[in-house]
């Protein structure tokens, strides 16, 4: 089986990169970046170290980049799952703090800020990110029906999925409503196909006499 490694085009642009980046070298170190972060998801060797060593080259050359930032929190987190047991915790920390450091940077970016509520989803409880989350989503879901134009269809559409697997994580039934708004916006991703089968088990979960009075989310903190 054959694994994704950096592309001719990046090492192309880092040769040809001076003391910072341009825009568009940045670009294509990121999306390189988020391409190994797919990768190292399905179990591909190396991915992991892949995507830290791209983002770590992106931030060396643009330190203030919050994508960047993000990118990196998103590795090192990832860089976690496959570390010895003693390094888990210390690493997971410092996942957590770039993309602390990276929301903080750029509130208002809703990539960023569901980078972090998405990976929040997935620590243990331990780590106390379980509260975060809870605020991303909501500040996210409130972006998402303002739909500025700065909001692609496709980002509230998965803005609105990945708040509705949250909720449905936590047997809330705002997850079917979620779910309704999330197939009402034509996007390709997440598809069709995901919608409704999230929809179709949120119904089997969440409509049972026992869940009648579920509880919606909190409200709304301020961003």
């Amino acid at each position: 089986m054959r694994f994704p490694v950096p592309s001719l085009a990046l090492f192309a642009c880092l040769l040809a990169s001076g003391p910072g980046l341009s825009a568009h070298d940045l670009a294509t170190l990121l999306t390189e970046g988020h391409a190994q972060l797919a990768a190292a998801a399905t179990g591909a060797p190396g991915a992991a170290q892949r995507a830290h060593a791209l983002f770590e080259q992106a931030l060396a050359q643009t330190p203030a980049d919050a994508s960047a930032r993000a990118g990196r929190g998103l590795a090192t987190l990832a860089l976690a799952l496959e570390a010895p047991l003693p390094q888990k915790l210390p690493l997971a920390q410092a996942g957590c703090a770039d993309l602390d450091a990276a929301v903080l940077a750029a509130p208002e970016d809703a990539a960023i800020r569901l980078h972090r509520a998405r990976a929040a989803t997935l620590l243990p409880r331990s780590l106390r990110r379980h509260t975060i989350a809870e605020q991303d989503f909501q500040i996210l879901l409130t972006m998402a029906r303002a739909a500025p134009p700065s909001l692609t269809p496709a980002m509230r559409r998965e803005i609105l999925y990945h708040a509705a697997a949250f909720a449905l994580a936590a047997r809330h039934s705002e997850a079917i409503a979620l779910l309704e708004e999330a197939a009402a916006i034509p996007a390709a991703s997440p598809s069709d196909e995901q919608v409704q089968s999230m929809l179709a088990l949120a119904h089997r979960q969440l409509t049972s006499p026992s869940h009648a009075h579920s509880e919606p989310l909190p409200p709304t903190p301020a961003p």
